[in-house]
């Protein structure tokens, strides 16, 4: 089973995985600065089942430039919103604007598919459901087991998400103990998975993540 991690960073998802399988981790970070922090710990660590991807991804069917808005220029910061400014920040002014290349994750399977069944991991601070969006056939395919999702309320709603991934055959099982409070909203992690998982596979989930329903 493959991991395809979004909003990689500088890497601890994609490492823990591959830590503990030889199976492939698509690790999608839109930051160069994290994403070179990443390619470093990757080498440090001696790993080769980790492909790096210098991308961002959205909904569009073609290959589309995203507006991105920088704040903070350090490896890991998270502080960089894709076609929108970040939480965080009052006004576009007080951000470097550049473009950043995006695709969908349909495209991108259609062009390099993944191999076999695989976790889908999604931390984009915002644009969890734009990339949701994107996926749908490989959604609708089977292939995803499971979907550990970051919420951001501020930019929608987790019956956004819910609903969506109801009509592919998924249910939430678990959400996370921790949640962090901002005036815009509230950030916090879900898991879903395919309605059909056995037990076993939802206690794991739930016994292993710190994770509560």
């Amino acid at each position: 089973m493959s991991l395809i991690d979004i909003g990689a960073n500088i890497g601890i998802y994609s490492l823990a995985f591959a830590s503990k399988s030889n199976s492939p981790v698509y690790a999608f970070e839109f930051d160069p600065s994290s994403q070179v922090s990443l390619i470093k710990n990757l080498s440090l660590n001696n790993f080769k089942n980790i492909t790096p991807v210098l991308a961002a991804l959205d909904s569009s069917k073609n290959f589309s430039l995203l507006p991105t808005f920088y704040q903070i220029f350090e490896a890991g910061a998270g502080a960089g919103g894709l076609n929108k400014i970040y939480a965080s920040v009052k006004s576009s002014n007080e951000c470097l604007q550049t473009l950043t290349p995006s695709l969908s994750l349909d495209v991108f399977n259609s062009i390099h598919p993944f191999p076999g069944e695989s976790v889908l991991k999604i931390d984009t601070d915002g644009h969890e459901l734009d990339i949701l969006l994107g996926s749908k056939d490989l959604l609708r395919s089977g292939k995803i087991l499971a979907i550990i999702l970051e919420i951001n309320s501020f930019a929608y709603s987790e019956a956004d998400v819910t609903d969506l991934l109801t009509t592919f055959g998924y249910c939430l099982v678990a959400r996370s103990k921790w949640c962090q409070q901002l005036s815009e909203g509230s950030i916090y992690n879900c898991v879903f998975l395919k309605s059909d998982s056995s037990n076993d596979v939802i206690d794991y989930f739930k016994n292993n993540c710190h994770f509560e329903i």
